[in-house]
């Protein structure tokens, strides 16, 4: 064999190697384009485009009542519907379940100070003293009749408003929004109060 042979012999050698190496090299996978009716692209690289974001749709919270002058929503119960919605007053009437008939009152109230009251256990005032820093309560003391003052500490809902007792049947909460405006919430009926629970349970700011 001369020289020019093994040369030759030589170079198939190492075009038969480059060719396999070729072959053998695994390839890129397409890239998938899907356009949308808006112009815009994914790809299996970038599956959610440059400028393409999928749209969420939202549906509406049929229990939702907000209040925006007053600066407050809610959740009413699903067996609830509203009777009566004003600037002043959100009445609501329970449809179904145990209970059916009953009514939430929800009012909203101005002023330095609130009072509920009922017929056996008499009346109860709430305001904020800035000197004392606290919201006290005014009452009746029940042995002398004697008006007495005291100081109040509230407990407070999953979201932070403070919740005070009220004194009218079957069971009223008062909740102050600011040391001049309030809610007063009641519910009367068959004596169920668990609607109300929940309902206070879900307030929140606006």
């Amino acid at each position: 064999m001369n020289k020019n042979n093994g040369l030759i012999i030589a170079l198939l050698i190492i075009l038969i190697v480059i060719a396999g190496y070729i072959a053998l090299k695994p390839q890129p996978s397409p890239t998938a384009v899907n356009t949308y009716p808006n112009g815009q692209t994914t790809t299996n690289t970038n599956p959610n485009g440059q400028d393409y974001t999928p749209s969420v749709t939202t549906t509406p919270d049929a229990n939702a009542v907000t209040k925006t002058a007053w600066g407050i929503s809610f959740e009413k119960g699903s067996n609830f519907t509203i009777a009566s919605n004003t600037s002043s007053q959100v009445v609501l009437k329970q449809t179904s379940g145990q209970g059916v008939g009953d009514t939430i009152t929800i009012s909203y109230i101005t002023g330095n100070s609130i009072t509920d009251g009922d017929g056996k256990f008499g009346n109860i005032t709430y305001s904020y003293d800035t000197t004392q820093q606290t919201w006290v309560q005014n009452s009746l003391d029940e042995q002398s009749g004697a008006p007495t003052t005291a100081k109040v500490t509230p407990t407070y809902n999953a979201n932070g408003w403070p919740i005070l007792p009220g004194r009218a049947g079957w069971k009223t909460v008062i909740i102050p929004l600011s040391h001049t405006t309030f809610v007063k919430l009641n519910i009367s009926g068959s004596g169920q109060t668990q609607a109300l629970d929940d309902l206070v349970a879900t307030l929140q700011k606006n």
